[in-house]
């Protein structure tokens, strides 16, 4: 609340001054991740994307949207329904065999502005190739590759809100 009102008194009174008001920051945050599915909350309009990271070597994946130049979601929450990738549940798989521990990061990208998607997120051969080759996507952290992933699809001096959840197997 106290935010809030601070964000109001800004705007009154530089909308007094002749100056340009303050604009809250766009927040995203993901709620309760399952297989399969994810619940992302958006303060205001926003162009939303969802990818899986490995902590493993193999490369990100876009989890989400899967359709050509998405519409904005609209504020408030949204279960979101994505398929997942084949080779989290080899991760799975190899982890309760023993051969674990592997983690993988899911990563909400929110923008007031337009993702590049079409380039990058829904051809898995441009993406790798972009971020580096499958060798380098093989020795990278997960943060450097959302670093990566974010200045792929982001515009040129557009800020992006990012949360990430982090599944260890």
């Amino acid at each position: 609340m106290r935010t809030l009102l601070l964000l109001v008194l800004a705007a009154t009174s530089a909308a007094a001054q002749g100056t340009t008001p303050v604009t809250a920051p766009l927040a995203a945050h993901l709620l309760r991740p399952g297989t399969g599915e994810v619940t992302i909350d958006v303060s205001e309009k926003a162009y939303v994307a969802i990818f899986s990271v490995p902590g493993d070597g193999r490369t990100p994946t876009l989890l989400y949207p899967g359709y050509p130049n998405p519409s904005p979601e609209n504020p408030g929450e949204h279960l979101i329904y994505f398929q997942a990738p084949v080779g989290d549940a080899a991760s799975r798989e190899a982890a309760a065999s023993g051969h674990g521990p592997y983690t993988t990061t899911i990563v909400l990208i929110a923008s007031r502005t337009p993702l590049d998607l079409d380039t990058y997120g829904r051809h898995r051969t441009t993406l790798v190739r972009a971020l580096g080759g499958y060798s380098l996507a093989s020795s990278t952290d997960a943060d450097t590759m959302i670093d990566r992933i974010v200045h792929l699809i982001a515009p040129k001096g557009t800020s992006v809100t990012l949360d990430t959840y982090t599944w260890l197997y």
